[in-house]
């Protein structure tokens, strides 16, 4: 019998940045070409027509495939939550966090023949405020580079990347320190930091730029709190992260939690980065993991 793929694409993702909607669909009707024995229907997804996504997720199928950015594949997650519908996670973003944890190749014809062997597994899901995340949440400073990184995707990569890099480092010594308040493992803290992460289960010892986990199901949270003493000690919790040393800063704090709370006086809210996304939440952010919870197409190893 025929599986039955919903295959749903982002076309403003990073990916597809240069192309029109014809060239887009040639390039994946090329790249699923090898699929015999499979029914694909090609949806592009739009964060203004997520009713149609969800009238399309009803009709009878096998698994739900996701070409896009970690934003776009976080919200089709959270639709699929309820559902017994595997996702399979395929590269066409920026970052493609929760792609590369998976083990995806991060070419695009490879990842899709390595979905053709992948096996349905459950991956736990993190919450703050109910809303789903599945890779890391941050509040502080990368929310100014996520807003700057969005105004620049138009850019070709040789000109984005620098401008970025360029901003992060002007960004780093004048970003405001701010007072935050956790309530973590029956313990009340308060820091002075300029950046907070959190991430759905813990960031691997030998991360760099890009954040990795080795685990996907521990049932716990990472949070990572860079705390403010000093002009250089955001600076050099950076230049750490570069060669993979972050985790021996003394001013970076780090806890593990199954669900927590953090809070800012004087704010009524607080702006967040949420798989790449932006969000202003409710001044207080409660965090929560939920273990097991979505069932993903795993290639290789189990998890």
């Amino acid at each position: 019998m025929a599986k039955n793929i919903l295959l749903i694409y982002n076309p403003f993702s990073g990916f597809f940045i240069g192309m029109n909607s014809v060239e887009i669909l040639d390039y994946l009707n090329s790249v699923t070409a090898d699929l015999s024995g499979y029914n694909l229907r090609l949806l592009p997804f739009s964060r203004n027509k997520t009713d149609w996504i969800k009238a399309d997720l009803k009709k009878a199928t096998d698994a739900v495939w996701v070409i896009g950015g970690d934003g776009t594949i976080t919200t089709i997650a959270d639709m699929l939550m309820t559902s017994k519908i595997p996702m399979g996670v395929l590269p066409g973003g920026t970052m493609n966090l929760l792609a590369r944890d998976l083990g995806m190749n991060l070419d695009l014809k490879r990842a899709v023949g390595q979905l053709r062997h992948a096996v349905p597994e459950r991956i736990d899901v993190a919450t703050v405020n109910g809303r789903l995340f599945l890779n890391i949440c941050n509040i502080g400073i990368s929310t100014n580079l996520t807003e700057r990184r969005e105004k620049l995707r138009h850019y070709s990569k040789w000109t984005r990347w620098p401008k970025l890099v360029w901003y992060m480092i002007n960004s780093v010594f004048v970003y405001p320190a701010m007072t935050v308040e956790f309530n973590i493992n029956g313990q009340r803290y308060r820091f002075r930091t300029r950046s907070v992460s959190v991430s759905n289960n813990l960031l691997s010892d030998n991360s760099v730029v890009v954040p990795k986990r080795d685990r996907l199901t521990s049932g716990t949270m990472g949070v990572y709190v860079a705390k403010d003493t000093s002009l250089w000690s955001l600076p050099r919790i950076l230049l750490k992260l570069l060669v993979g040393k972050w985790h021996y800063d003394t001013d970076l704090q780090n806890f593990s939690s199954p669900g927590f709370t953090i809070s800012r006086r004087r704010r009524r809210r607080m702006r967040v980065m949420i798989d790449g996304e932006l969000y202003r939440l409710q001044k207080t952010l409660r965090f929560k993991i939920r273990p097991g919870e979505l069932s993903i197409l795993k290639p290789g190893r189990p998890l």
